[in-house]
């Protein structure tokens, strides 16, 4: 096959330049995303009841849908949460099950029991989540002097224009002001003209309203017709007639008609000033940083119609966080290009480094190209995969360019000496390739959301590391073929080194033969010298944490009143908390609120920071110091978190069960009063949501029936007359509002209005406190489930860098275990949500290790055709995860047991390639007639080159990450830190350490199990050498002492011997 691609060779530059073309084609149009756009494995069921308490909701149509879908196929979990007249149920699914389908299943189960359900609630809704739901595009902030209604309009204009962005979804308005047409009902009046709301309601359905009038039929021509009675003038609502008892009436005379401003459910501020906010949601599919650019420009377009005056600021935008990420992981990626050529360079020659880097540029416009193929984004997992890949890519070029010196100097020409020596290490690079891939392969079926994103990162390592297989046995050798210099100046320099390495390599050859006399006790100190640094780590170092969050981007404010409180009220702890904001000590941008969100007792603060370049205070900090300044706030409870991604979950996670929700809330309370002792947590919460106050309409049925009324007449009169109800639209102009009829303000906000309210039936009058008693009381605001099973969350995060995480996580369970003494039966604390996934990731990454393993020895026995070599190139590999511990131990790190756990099962790969190059090499020496005495220290001074270049490409290619150094090519300056170097850097450093260490224990370790196995090899052949010769010798001394016997007897008796 090389023989053939080499006697091709303009066939093979034509298929090079169409890399090139394909490659800088993918690579320009591949969408730009921080986070990869993946089908997450959540159905959400939501439904809604106007007026039911949150007990009821659970009872009436949660539990039921709950006992529907269980045991639904590939589901794991089932979370619920009811509240007034609301519930929602969360379905989460096995990662290998199709979400498509599933809704589909999820919405015929549901529709099976819809008969069971309440006839009159309004759904069920159904939502298939995506990862598009986490973070929206950007939000679009509009303020001026003169209030908020000046803006109304324009802002529903850009409203309108921002959808129609290609990758827009939707465009959610917060703060705007909502019109309607009140039609405010006197009961008093409409009492004294013996009127009903059912009267008043009917009078307006039936006049406002467009009905078809049928089809008016001529000779000529059909006309349409049409009876157009609908109200275009609010005013004329007023003299609608309605037929009293005695008199008709006009229903200004028992009601005032206003086109007014809706009461406020929200509001919202930018730095304290009232504003409205234009929040754009991502479509699926939809590429984050052309679409925030659109929407951008669009709105500095239409800057110019706004009114003058009109401040507008964006926030929240999405695409800058990806833009910095990516031109950080491209400043690091170009950073290790250099490094690596640079080293290349210095061991192979300017113009031989040419043909060994060659991987690096055609290895990424493949997989570029191949990216585009399978529709993956460039996101920051696919970036960091080909940084990750970088130093590899470079392994086999080397391998092959060094080997053909080897040949040329041998005195063939270059072309033959392409072949011949491409042809030579092609079954060893071809291994070690794939043995790395196989490395890789088992993280792509890692488990849940999480698994989900990460398995980008083997996928591109795997699809890199082929592409570079592919040009290292395509066009290095006919590139080799076609245009090496095989001078000897340069031939000398290649296979021999300079004066130093030369040297080097002479000290490093008789090191190997002092191994080899005393390999059995250099494989004991190798051994013992790993389980030393795991040992030291283990037992006196930093510990370990499960995921390193990225410096914060915002912190999160949340004000949570007690349930009932009016939005007004709730505002008003939310204005305490903005004139503290500006004098906290952080890097602060902007800060946005959200009064209303969620009730009118909850208020979202979102605080943006400065850009990572332009801070002066990290995120973690700004995030404390806000916990800090906000603690004696009181009256409500404040919550403070942080935009630091959360993938890993929390530190501490707690699920507690029981019958009786209050008291499940009073336990949650003891736990978060012995959280609250511990200084060294950033964060903790409960999701228990306080009883909030009601007043309980408790109907007397014996009553209500002689008066002939019926509990869902009551409650249907009660819930109008209090609440209002939309009876209708009313448009104008381009304008539509909603006509809500109520009774007026005066006769509904008491206790007494209740009272006294009137329910119609059979043309009497009877008041509520006739047929029911009214009585103050609480209930539970909402109530959560999991599994079927009332539940409430509590979790707790570290400040990072906690150098005694496992130990405060082992005294703080420790002391709520305890609590479960004292417990009601029936009740339970287990782990939560968050440590079981943390927990299922651990014991995948030990299985996926344990695969790897497996399908890395598989490779190498059919690569060696034995089994002893491959069991010495795998204990190499598994010693360099000794060299992990030793790298955090000395360096005081923390182990990331995410990160370092990839790290560590992709080392196997990495490590055990040099291995297969020295085994293989010293095989063939012996092939070629070395003993093996001779053929150790010969291929370890040999493959001395390319075993450490190969090690240092790879450990610089990572450098630049670990360090969170590079060059910053868009200013030309040294970048120090990046916003996205902490995730990788725990992944970058366990590598440089794993690899590093490993190297040596190659050079070492490996010379001394060959030489253990090649001399139990020749005892054994010595002994079986022996019982084949020991028969030959003994009847060889048979025959010596028959002849000396024959002697012996000549001379005692001469005459018998003739």
């Amino acid at each position: 096959m090389i023989k053939f691609l080499v006697g091709k060779r303009i066939p093979v530059f034509c298929v090079a330049l169409l890399i090139i073309f394909m490659g800088f084609s993918a690579y320009s149009a591949l969408p730009r995303e921080s986070m990869p756009d993946i089908k997450i494995p959540y159905i959400s069921v939501s439904a809604y009841y106007a007026g039911v308490s949150a007990k009821d909701m659970e009872s009436l149509i949660t539990s039921k849908i709950e006992q529907e879908l269980d045991g639904m196929d590939g589901i794991k979990m089932i979370s619920s949460n009811s509240r007034q007249g609301a519930c929602n149920i969360t379905l989460e699914f096995s990662s290998s099950v199709d979400v498509s389908e599933a809704l589909r299943k999820t919405r015929e189960k549901v529709d099976g029991i819809i008969g069971s359900l309440p006839a009159d609630m309004s759904g069920p809704y159904y939502h298939e989540a995506s990862s598009s739901d986490w973070q929206p595009l950007l939000s679009v902030v509009l303020s001026h002097p003169d209030g908020i209604a000046v803006i109304d309009d324009s802002a529903e204009l850009m409203r309108e224009e921002l959808k129609k962005i290609k990758g827009v979804l939707d465009v959610e308005v917060s703060g705007s002001i909502e019109q309607e047409l009140a039609i405010e009902i006197d009961p008093a009046k409409m009492e004294h003209f013996s009127l009903s709301m059912d009267d008043i309601e009917a009078v307006i359905r039936n006049e406002h309203v467009t009905i078809p009038g049928g089809v008016l039929n001529s000779d000529t021509l059909d006309y349409s017709l049409s009876v157009t009675g609908e109200i275009r003038d609010h005013h004329y609502f007023e003299e609608l007639v309605i037929q009293g008892n005695q008199r008709k009436v006009k229903l200004k005379e028992v009601a005032n008609v206003r086109l007014q401003t809706a009461p406020s459910s929200s509001y919202a501020r930018l730095n304290g000033k009232p504003a409205i906010t234009l929040t754009l949601k991502k479509r699926i599919g939809g590429n984050t940083v052309s679409s925030t650019d659109e929407a951008k420009a669009l709105v500095h377009r239409m800057s110019p119609l706004m009114p003058e005056g009109t401040d507008i600021t964006i926030t929240n935008d999405s695409s800058y966080g990806i833009k910095i990420m990516i031109l950080d992981l491209e400043n690091s990626m170009i950073t290790s290009i250099l490094l690596v050529l640079l080293v290349t360079f210095i061991f192979l020659g300017k113009t031989n480094s040419i043909f060994v880097s060659l991987a690096i540029p055609f290895s990424m416009l493949i997989t570029f190209a191949m990216v585009q193929v399978l529709g993956i984004t460039l996101n920051m997992y696919v970036l960091f995969s080909l940084i990750l890949g970088l130093g590899m890519l470079v392994d086999n070029g080397i391998v092959i360019v060094e080997n053909i010196f080897r040949h040329a100097g041998m005195g063939k020409n270059r072309v033959q000496a392409s072949i011949d020596g491409t042809k030579e290490v092609s079954g060893a690079i071809i291994a070690s390739t794939l043995t790395t891939c196989l490395a890789f392969f088992p993280i792509i079926y890692m488990p849940g959301i999480m698994g989900e994103m990460l398995s980008f990162l083997p996928k591109t390592v795997i699809i890199l590391l082929l592409a570079s297989l592919f040009v290292g046995l395509t066009l290095t050798p006919v590139f080799c073929s076609t245009f090496l210099n095989i001078s000897e100046k340069t031939r000398r320099k290649i296979v021999e080194g300079s004066g130093f390495f030369t040297t080097i390599q002479n000290l490093y050859h008789k090191l190997i033969h002092l191994v080899i006399k005393r390999s059995y006790l250099v494989a004991l100190l190798a051994v013992i010298i790993t389980a030393s640094g795991v040992f030291l780590f283990v037992s006196n170092g930093k510990g370990s944490t499960f995921f390193r969050e990225e410096d914060p981007w915002s912190v999160q404010i949340y004000v949570e009143a007690p349930i009932g409180t009016p939005i007004d009220i709730t505002d008003g702890y939310v204005k305490q908390i903005e004139q503290l904001i500006p004098g906290i000590n952080m890097s602060l941008k902007n800060y946005t609120v959200f009064t209303g969100n969620g009730g009118s007792h909850k208020a979202t603060i979102n605080v943006e920071f400065e850009d990572f370049e332009d801070r002066t205070i990290s995120g973690e900090k700004s995030v404390l110091a806000v916990k800090e300044a906000l603690k004696n706030i009181t009256g409500a409870k404040i919550t403070v978190g942080s935009s630091d991604g959360g993938m890993g979950g929390s530190d501490i996670s707690l699920l507690l069960t029981g019958e009786d929700y209050s008291r499940i809330g009073e336990i949650s309370e003891s736990i978060i009063s012995i959280l609250s002792q511990y200084k060294e947590l950033k964060s903790y919460d409960s999701d228990y949501e306080a009883s909030k106050p009601e007043y309980e309409v408790e109907i007397d049925r014996e009553k209500a029936a002689f008066y002939g009324l019926s509990t869902t007449l009551i409650a249907m009169t009660i819930r109008q007359s209090m609440n209002g109800a939309a009876i209708g639209k009313f448009r104008q102009g381009k304008d539509e509002y909603d006509i809500v009829m109520r009774y007026t303000d005066e006769s509904r906000n008491s206790l007494n209005s209740l009272k006294n309210l009137q329910i119609i039936a059979n043309g009497k009058r009877i008041p509520l406190s006739s047929v029911a008693t009214i009585k103050p009381m609480t209930s539970v605001a909402s109530i959560k489930r999991r599994d079927l099973a009332r539940a409430v969350s509590i979790s707790a995060g570290f400040i990072s860098d906690v150098p005694n995480k496992a130990e405060l996580t082992e005294e703080i369970l420790g002391k709520i275990d305890a609590l479960k003494v004292d417990l009601p039966k029936g009740y339970d604390i287990s782990p939560g949500s968050d440590s079981d996934m943390q927990q299922e990731t651990t014991s995948f990454l030990g299985k996926a290790f344990m695969i790897a393993l497996f399908l890395i020895l598989i490779v190498l026995i059919v690569q060696f055709n034995s089994v002893a070599d491959p069991f010495i190139c795998l204990i190499s590999a598994l010693l360099s995860i000794g060299g992990v511990f030793w790298g955090f131990f000395i360096f005081g790190m923390q182990f990331e047991i995410l990160m370092c756990g990839i790290a560590s099962i992709s080392l196997l790969g990495i490590a055990i390639n040099n291995c297969i190059v020295l085994v293989d090499y010293t095989n063939l020496l012996i092939k070629q007639g070395y003993s093996w005495r001779d053929a150790i220290p010969e291929a370890g001074k040999t493959r001395l080159r390319p075993v450490v270049l190969t090690a240092l490409t790879t450990v610089l290619a990572l450098m630049p990450m670990g360090l969170a150094f590079s060059l910053d090519f868009r200013t030309f300056s040294i970048q120090t830190d990046s916003a996205s170097a902490s995730m990788w850097i725990a992944f970058a450093w366990a590598l440089i350490f794993g690899l590093s260490y490993s190297t040596v224990m190659t050079l070492i370790f490996v010379p001394s199990l060959l030489a253990i196995k090649h001399s139990a090899l020749e005892r054994r052949r010595n002994r079986k050498e022996l019982k084949m010769i020991l028969p030959l010798v003994e009847e060889e001394e048979d025959l010596v002492l028959n002849i000396e016997k024959e002697v012996n007897m000549s001379f005692s008796d001469p005459e018998k011997v003739s």
